[in-house]
């Protein structure tokens, strides 16, 4: 059975995690998607939980600019965030 977990990332980190493509971010920016990445899929191996994949919480939200996202620990500041899900199921 598959679970969800809402995340608000910034709107540029869709790229990097739906196509694996960071091609056309600053290496900052590059550098904080593949860290969220990682992070996410090692907390929820943490807890006993495999990450199946990533999907989009709602097709037709618009970005909402945020201050406060869960791009904010790898040094993103305030930006237009949107929310997904990760899919995962118990290891």
């Amino acid at each position: 059975m598959f679970e969800t977990m809402d995340f608000d990332v910034p709107d540029f980190f869709l790229s990097g995690i739906f196509n694996d493509d960071i091609s056309g971010l600053n290496q900052a920016d590059a550098n904080a998607v593949l860290a969220f990445l990682h992070s996410a899929a090692a907390d929820l191996k943490k807890q006993g939980f495999n990450l199946c994949h990533w999907s989009v919480k709602d097709q037709d939200q618009e970005p909402e600019f945020k201050k406060f996202h869960d791009g904010n620990f790898f040094g993103i500041q305030a930006c237009n965030c949107v929310t997904i899900q990760a899919v995962y199921k118990a290891a």
